[in-house]
């Protein structure tokens, strides 16, 4: 079991300026993960950030409205670590099979805030670290000319687990996807989504449904239709 250890501090601005979702963090809750998933020694310290945020992201349609790009894809290996506003990130590359928001293809690199620093493994309230292997829905935050890595909020909600068994093909996972409730709440919520105002002034509002044809959002309620029967 990692040793936890307790620690105050400020982090104001998040993810290079595009995604602000707290700006007072306070460790107070034990933790304890996997060192063979995250590659982590069982016995680093692990620090716990709880958050507050300016949005409730608890609310499917604030949270589809924050993101540019939302998806269901596989992690498939850890590939860096990066620090931003005294926060430790990490990279993991992921493969996409499967969109709610956006069309994306192929693989993509994820950036989750949380990891090592100084010896030290960082995470927040609720998360644990991306474990290779497992698929999980992302709502994250992409503006291609600011960055190619696609952010995944710290609040709980940018992301869930759709599957730990690394033996699945996309075939599979993308059943499994469609048979999970969350896919189908986050579908439903994107007609409705609320966009942020400061995305919509600096056309930061990527994939919004009031964006789509016609004929993509008449695609977005036949999969709606097509998953409440499941």
């Amino acid at each position: 079991m990692h040793i936890l250890k307790k620690k105050i501090f400020m982090i104001v601005g998040f993810i290079v300026g595009v995604l602000t979702l707290g700006v007072f963090y306070t460790l107070n809750l034990n933790h304890n993960q996997s060192g063979v998933a995250t590659g982590v020694r069982g016995d680093t310290p692990v620090e716990v950030i709880a958050a507050s945020y300016v949005k409730n992201y608890n609310e499917d349609t604030i949270l589809v409205g924050e993101a540019q790009n939302i998806f269901v894809a596989k992690v498939i290996k850890k590939t860096g670590d990066l620090d931003r506003n005294k926060t430790p990130h990490s990279q993991f590359e992921a493969e996409v099979v499967y969109n709610i928001k956006g069309d994306l293809r192929g693989v993509v690199t994820v950036d989750q805030t949380g990891g090592l620093k100084n010896g030290t493994l960082y995470v927040f309230a609720g998360d644990e670290l991306l474990v290779p292997g497992s698929t999980y829905v992302f709502a994250t935050r992409h503006i291609e000319e600011l960055s190619p890595l696609y952010f995944i909020g710290s609040h709980p909600a940018f992301k869930g687990v759709i599957s730990e068994e690394s033996n699945l093909s996309n075939e599979q996972l993308v059943e499994l996807a469609k048979r999970n409730s969350r896919i189908l709440e986050l579908l439903v919520a994107y007609p409705n989504e609320v966009l942020g105002e400061g995305d919509v002034q600096q056309g930061y509002a990527r994939n919004s449904f009031q964006s789509l044809s016609d004929e993509q959002k008449q695609a977005v309620y036949d999969e709606i239709e097509a998953l409440s029967k499941n």
